[in-house]
């Protein structure tokens, strides 16, 4: 599977890599003071975009359609391409492989000579960038360099090859879904910057929708304003020993997870976002014994988490960083929630499936029911009894459970040594062949997790937590560029139940995947781009079902409940 995952995200990157390129091929010019970001999600809030500047350009803010919004500087990098210390032979060498201005798969446009660090070096700067700015001549660039070097003054030359230097902003703007929009920089400050109400230290965070507290032990406690329920002790780690198999987990007590060494501190403080950093060490077991019966040895785990907070957004992230030092276990971590729930709401592939929270099966079954669940990208919980709900969002992390009806848990590891095992009072027979499979034990491997919490009202509609679940999974995409002609939405559908799964271009069409979230018909208005003048659905086998005439650039779609549409427009 790793294989795969592998293929599919080059498959991806590689797309990305030539749309971006294509799009690099129609700007006349770059002058730097300005980008275009894409959102590729049915996100329809405003949306965190982080943008890269080059060069020593200052951003106080962006505008969008003469809107101006505030940014906020993350960090500053000059990445290094290519460093080298060469003698003098070697480099007029080099100097005769260098035609022009391109170096690799980037274009020279700053040189500097200067005296290095110690008297005998020379240090020759070169600065570049995805393309060429303002007039550089290599020739006479050439034509120093053979002098210095002729005149033997320096026995060495390092040579230094850097990207430009990058400023990172970040920045909440409307983004349309499935759309670039341009962003203009400006050194002018916003006027929206009055109404900022993130506050932060390393113990307490405070914005419009929660203030939340950290506790000695690392878990932290919040106040929804709201409707000013406390959550606590959020957060804790839980480690059970597993005698299993890849099948099923075969719990094995005690449950065990000591903390200690905490340490906080505040990474990144600002009017939009902010970041703490945690530091703690686990003590879990280290193993089972051979008789698979008994938890034994002791075992001491680093952990990194970073907290990500927002000033215009509900949304937590946190990201947590280990390096896997126990065998046979599974690592989570546990939301204790103020409320009971016999119900989850666990996103799919095309939907949102609502499942019962308790395990689900009973005597007859050769399996012990379990209330393990999957995950696309996140769980919601809703209190019967009040307005109370709770969502977990995740990256990859596909199993969640809701134990005993209050307690959220998502699992981070599983560490097991066999395919398949008889004998687990979980699951007494085999499950499929007797095989030792020492690596998925994952031993000494390290993971970095990424997940996501909100607690809102029950009355958030299901499509807006969908929005939340895209928005921290599928991050807008930034690049150079100033044309107008990209601004349109590739397509826009008006009511938000209605998600786009997928857009492909085949055959020189457009492909696009639809699903209805709701467990209702629906009907909406389906708008496309100037010039499109038929929509043709299509069955899954990519015949055509019925052709729909584009009128005034839309037309009407009817969805049945939960109802998979796809079709076709050019």
């Amino acid at each position: 599977m790793r294989f795969r995952y592998s293929w599919a995200e080059s498959l991806a990157e590689m797309t990305i890599e030539n749309a971006l390129s294509d799009l690099s091929e129609t700007e006349q010019t770059s002058n730097g003071h300005s980008c275009l970001v894409f959102n590729p999600t049915n996100c329809r809030m405003p949306l965190y975009v982080e943008i890269g500047v080059q060069g020593d350009l200052s951003v106080r803010s962006v505008e969008i359609n003469g809107q101006s919004y505030e940014v906020q500087s993350l960090q500053s990098s000059s990445d290094i391409v290519w460093e080298m210390t060469l003698g003098g032979l070697k480099l007029k060498a080099l100097m005769k492989m260098l035609p022009g201005r391109q170096l690799m798969n980037y274009y020279v446009n700053e040189a500097s000579l200067l005296d290095g660090i110690e008297p005998e070096i020379c240090e020759v700067r070169l600065i570049v960038g995805d393309k060429p700015v303002g007039e550089l001549d290599m020739g006479n660039l050439k034509k120093e360099l053979l002098k210095v070097i002729d005149e033997k003054k320096y026995q060495k030359f390092h040579i230094l090859v850097t990207k430009e230097h990058e400023q990172t902003y970040i920045t909440v703007a409307p983004l349309k879904p499935w759309s670039m929009t341009k962003l203009n920089f400006s050194d002018s400050i916003s006027q929206d910057s009055s109404s900022r109400t993130l506050t932060a230290s390393k113990d307490r965070v405070s914005n419009e929708f929660y203030e939340l507290t950290f506790n000695k032990d690392g878990t932290f406690d919040i106040l929804d304003k709201e409707n000013g329920m406390k959550y606590s002790k959020l957060h804790t780690f839980e480690d059970w020993g597993d005698q299993g198999d890849e099948y099923t987990f075969g719990r094995l007590g005690p449950e065990l997870v000591k903390v200690s060494d905490v340490k906080r501190t505040l990474s990144i403080s600002g009017p939009l976002i902010c970041e703490i950093k945690q530091l703690t060490t686990l003590e879990l077991f280290r193993e089972i014994d051979e008789s698979k019966q008994y938890r034994v040895g002791r075992v001491k785990v680093p952990v990194t988490t970073i907290f990500r907070f927002y000033h215009a957004s509900p949304r937590i992230d946190l990201e947590t960083e280990l390096t896997n030092i126990s065998k046979d276990h599974r690592l989570r971590i546990c939301f204790e929630l103020p409320f009971e729930s016999p119900h989850t709401l666990t996103s799919t592939h095309f939907g949102c499936i609502k499942r019962p929270s308790d395990p689900v099966g009973d005597d007859t079954y050769i399996e012990k029911p379990s209330g393990i669940q999957p995950q696309k990208r996140y769980i919601r919980i809703e209190n019967p009894k009040n307005q109370l709900a709770f969502t977990l969002m995740n990256k990859g992390l596909p199993e969640v459970e809701l134990v005993n009806r209050h307690c959220l848990a998502i699992t981070l590891i599983r560490s097991i040594g066999w395919l398949s095992r008889s004998g687990i009072p979980e699951r007494p027979e085999h499950a499929g062949p007797r095989i030792s499979t020492p690596g998925a034990q994952e031993y000494n491997s390290t993971y970095s997790f990424e997940y996501s919490i909100l607690v809102h009202s029950k009355d958030e509609p299901l499509w807006q937590t969908e929005d939340y679940a895209e928005a921290f999974s599928l991050l807008p995409i930034a690049t150079d560029g100033s044309s107008n002609d990209v601004l349109h939405p590739i397509i826009e559908v008006l009511d938000p139940n209605i998600r786009i799964s997928s857009l492909r271009v085949r055959e020189g069409k457009i492909w696009v995947t639809m699903f209805n979230i709701q467990d209702k018909a629906i009907s909406t208005k389906v708008k496309f781009p100037a010039g499109v003048t038929r929509f043709s659905l299509i069955k899954i086998d990519s015949s055509e079902k019925e052709e729909k005439v584009v009128i005034d650039g839309s037309t009407e779609l009817s969805f049945e409940p939960f109802e998979i549409v796809m079709g076709t427009f050019k």
